[in-house]
């Protein structure tokens, strides 16, 4: 429906075979469920910037698990309530199986992104990653995670030349994420 929704596939021999339809738990008009996806290995990562949780286009982001019964929602993250409204969280969203980081292009300023991380059973916010920048620049509008590092795109930014674009790279440093410097 108008709701969205995300599909699940698995490969079998040379083809592949749907194996379930994905909805959120708390379906939403216009919520965009499903236009950002990231998978890892037990874990789907699916991001619904529309949603008015917490204001007009505030965004969610749904973390379903597979368990031996198949499929199943296991948390729902959102920003901060006075940071959401019109954040489009969940724009872009990746997971690296212990960590999920979720774009929030328009968020505050000029965007960002936040880093969740399993610990204690539950999926918790433990680092905003929010680049210096200029209103309009939409960080978090792409995103990477590896366990050491990520990546937050900015397709506006003026570091380099006027909306030319530009990426930030952070360094995970024992409990923290450092902007790394450039080579």
């Amino acid at each position: 429906g108008a709701s969205g929704s995300a599909y699940m596939f698995q490969r079998s021999g040379n083809s592949w075979q749907q194996e379930v339809k994905l909805h959120a738990s708390d379906p939403e008009m216009e919520a965009f469920f499903g236009a950002a996806v990231d998978l890892g290995e037990t874990l789907a990562v699916i991001g619904a910037w529309g949603g008015d949780t917490y204001g007009t286009d505030a965004g969610r982001v749904y973390v379903f698990s597979l368990t031996p019964g198949g499929w199943i929602e296991l948390k729902k993250l959102t920003l901060d309530p006075t940071n959401a409204p019109g954040a489009k969280f969940g724009t872009t969203v990746c997971t690296n199986g212990t960590a999920i980081l979720a774009g929030a292009p328009t968020s505050g300023r000029s965007g960002g992104s936040a880093l969740f991380r399993w610990m204690n059973d539950e999926w918790i916010l433990t680092h905003p990653l929010i680049p210096i920048g200029q209103p309009g620049d939409e960080w978090g509008h792409s995103l990477a995670l590896s366990s050491q590092f990520a990546c937050l795109g900015s397709p506006n930014s003026d570091i380099y030349k006027q909306d030319g674009g530009a990426l930030m790279l952070y360094q995970s440093v024992g409990d923290r994420w450092m902007v790394r410097p450039e080579p």
